[in-house]
This record gives C-alpha cells, sequence and structure tokens, in this order.
C-alpha cells in the first residue's frame, strides 16, 4: 500500500516590493495635492504639498526629498506668477502690460503640465527635476 500524499499547501504570496506601496501612493499625492491651486488661485498650490510633506517626512526619506522637490518647485512657479501678474498690471495702464497676460496663461499652462509630469514620474519611482527651480529647500 502507498501511503497517501499530505494534502497540498496554498501557493506562498509573492514577496513585498523594496518599496512601500504606501510610500509610493503618499510622493504622488505630494505632487497631485498642488493641484488645489489650479482651482482655488493664491498660494494653495504650496499648501497642500506642505501639509502633505510636513506629517509624512519623518517617514521616509524619499518623501523628504520628494516634498522638497515638489516645495521648491511651487514656490518658484508661484513667485514667477505673482511676479508676472503685478507687472501686467502696473504696466497696463501703459498698455505694455497687456501683452503679459499670454505669457501669464502660457506660465500658468506650463505649471500644470509640469505638476502632473512630475506625479506621472513619480508613478514610474523617477525622480523629476523640474526646470526654472529655485532651491529654498535643501
Amino acid at each position: 500500500m502507498s501511503d497517501p500524499l499530505p494534502p497540498s499547501l496554498p501557493p506562498a504570496p509573492p514577496p513585498a516590493p523594496s518599496g512601500s506601496l504606501n510610500e509610493s501612493q503618499w510622493a504622488i499625492a505630494i505632487h497631485l495635492s498642488a493641484l488645489i491651486g489650479f482651482f482655488v488661485p493664491g498660494l494653495l498650490n504650496v499648501i497642500g504639498p506642505l501639509v502633505i510633506w510636513l506629517f509624512k517626512r519623518p517617514e521616509s526619506a524619499h518623501l523628504d526629498a520628494v516634498g522638497k522637490r515638489v516645495l521648491n518647485f511651487q514656490i518658484s512657479y508661484a513667485i514667477y506668477f505673482h511676479m508676472l501678474w503685478l507687472a501686467a498690471v502696473v504696466l497696463t495702464y501703459i498698455l505694455i502690460g497687456i501683452l503679459l497676460y499670454p505669457v501669464i496663461g502660457l506660465l500658468a499652462l506650463a505649471w500644470l503640465a509640469l505638476t502632473i509630469l512630475g506625479a506621472i514620474k513619480e508613478s514610474n519611482d523617477e525622480a523629476y527635476r523640474f526646470p526654472l527651480v529655485i532651491e529654498f529647500l535643501k
């Protein structure tokens, strides 16, 4: 008589990836939280990433680095936008400022595209360096 085979065990689950999925999601959230500023103009594009970064930076060096990159980008482009807007308003009185309004629109589109591109690159685990950024946080 042959011995019956022991019941087979279910296959083991695959190993977890090296980076935490939660960490990746928070990094993407840091990027996308700036889009609040698209719907409510002002400095809200800085507030969203700042809040997430302040809460999550102690947990991960990666989130700290992502938060600094995103905040530097958001602060830089907020300064550029507000300076252009102020120049356009002041110079409108001598009719030159009217030419700056299309530039403000292009800057807004560039900000939106770069914010989304940064989130896409982050979802692919790539560190994206934004163009024309002043490094306030190092």
